[in-house]
């Protein structure tokens, strides 16, 4: 058995003991899914990047298949912004935004990669949009692999109990796409964790929350041994 795990900041351990004179793209040992891995005493293969968004975590997905092994338990951390993705310069640069607007208050190279991709840009529509082909494709992804998983969000807004809402606000033709596609997906309920990564461990050790915005090792543990842990146990058992 591995624990695999796909996500952004929280799923690195950003910023933890053991992450301060370590690269960007470095994973701290002290991380949920480390944890997890430990208590399984099994291999941990953490491939979350910082910044990522989903269509960052989906390539990252479907580039793990290719070293897939069947008992492979996969963790997802979903960003809960849904306009949250990478950006390609003409400079070749690889840039993660979180919204349009935050570009505005960003410095010039984030100014530049807004005035380069401006044509594009037609409202939060637009990255709903591919927020929704993303999102299914991923859980298509690994239903049709018959990989065991679970996802969640990270933060303290839950767009899945949003998600009927969201769609309803979208042009008509680009509704009707979207039923398309969450019609013809198996439903993400059942691998779904009905909590909030940060609104969790904010109510249960509010001290675990760092000045940076993430948590230090003492909220990744609880968030390992008492949601992902149960949860992975019940599935291992029941499946």
């Amino acid at each position: 058995m591995r624990i695999v795990a796909f996500g952004s900041s929280h799923t690195t351990g950003y910023n933890l003991d053991d992450f301060k004179n370590l690269t960007a793209n470095a994973v701290s040992k002290y991380a949920f899914p480390q944890v997890v891995a430990d208590m399984f005493k099994c291999e941990c293969l953490n491939l979350g990047k910082n910044g990522n968004g989903i269509d960052q975590i989906y390539t990252d997905v479907f580039g793990y298949l290719g070293q897939h092994q069947p008992t492979d338990f996969v963790i997802i951390q979903l960003p809960s912004n849904p306009t949250w993705f990478k950006l390609i310069t003409s400079d070749d640069d690889s840039i993660s935004i979180i919204n349009p607007d935050s570009l505005d208050f960003k410095n010039r190279k984030f100014q530049n990669a807004l005035q380069q991709y401006y044509g594009l840009l037609t409202g939060n529509n637009h990255w709903h949009r591919l927020w929704y082909i993303n999102f299914y494709s991923l859980i298509n992804l690994l239903h049709s692999r018959n990989i065991k998983f679970v996802w969640f969000f990270d933060s303290f807004c839950d767009p899945w109990g949003r998600i009927d809402l969201m769609i309803s606000r979208l042009p008509k033709d680009v509704q009707h796409e979207v039923h398309n596609l969450k019609n013809a997906s198996p439903d993400p309920a059942t691998t779904h964790i009905d909590k909030l990564f940060a609104e969790h461990l904010s109510k249960n050790i509010p001290n675990s929350l760092k000045p940076c915005g993430h948590y230090d090792q003492t909220g990744h543990r609880f968030w390992a041994e008492n949601v992902l842990i149960p949860y992975i146990q019940e599935r291992l058992t029941h499946d």
